[in-house]
């Protein structure tokens, strides 16, 4: 299964057009799940990037959607490919954290926040007391067995647009340790997955800002490697 994750935009069918060649030619389920927006209500829209928020337990939520398309095409969900661009990037990677016995493969691509896998910050800029915010222990030792990409535009360099200040609707003290742009914070993700023994690689996209199909053709590459080693 290829599970696609959209970004604040919620552009769902750029997902499915972008990764269609790639579903078919590898016999993938394909599926760009759509996550409520809320234009008038921000903590509820952006809820999905954090698990929970805004009356939403997302981990939850995907564990059903997941479990009701399974048993539609009668397959099984521990074999996924997880891509998520943008505010989905966040969503996989903090996903990743407690379903990686799930995951076949994880891309992250340009994420505008990060959490690192680490105690040293609360969550969401870390993992400590994420056990009390979603509910469940992160699973470190499973995500070791995942490969991890990292991608983002290598003029993905927007400053401002991704802050959340301690004040800010789902704010961290924290928020800017990564560094002030998705560039920075892509690279320092990739570090931090490193530094706690993850299997991740990390590739910048050449020419490009924050673009959805610039990712998604870097991804393709990259499941492909993936899907031949398998």
């Amino acid at each position: 299964m290829l599970l696609a994750i959209h970004g604040s935009d919620r552009d769902v069918q750029g997902c499915i057009e972008g990764f269609a060649p790639l579903a078919d030619q590898l016999d993938l389920n394909l599926l760009a799940p759509l996550f409520p927006d809320a234009p008038d209500d921000r903590v509820a829209a952006d809820s999905y990037k954090f698990l929970v928020g805004g009356g939403h337990h997302q981990l939850a939520n995907m564990d059903a959607a997941l479990l009701a398309f399974c048993q539609m095409i009668d397959a099984t969900r521990d074999r996924t490919l997880l891509f998520g661009f943008s505010g989905g990037a966040q969503f996989a990677h903090r996903y990743a954290y407690f379903r990686a016995r799930t995951l076949a493969g994880l891309i992250v691509a340009a994420p505008g926040n990060v959490t690192l896998p680490s105690r040293q910050e609360t969550w969401w800029a870390g993992l400590d007391k994420a056990v009390e915010m979603i509910g469940e222990a992160p699973d470190l030792k499973a995500l070791k067995k995942v490969p991890i990409a990292v991608l983002v535009g290598a003029e993905d360099l927007a400053e401002g647009l991704v802050d959340r200040t301690a004040q800010a609707p789902y704010g961290h003290r924290a928020s800017a340790l990564a560094g002030p742009t998705r560039l920075e914070r892509a690279r320092y993700l990739h570090n931090a997955y490193l530094q706690a023994g993850l299997s991740s690689q990390f590739a910048t996209i050449p020419g490009a800002r924050h673009n959805l199909q610039a990712c998604i053709s870097s991804a393709t590459r990259i499941f492909r490697s993936w899907t031949i080693e398998m």
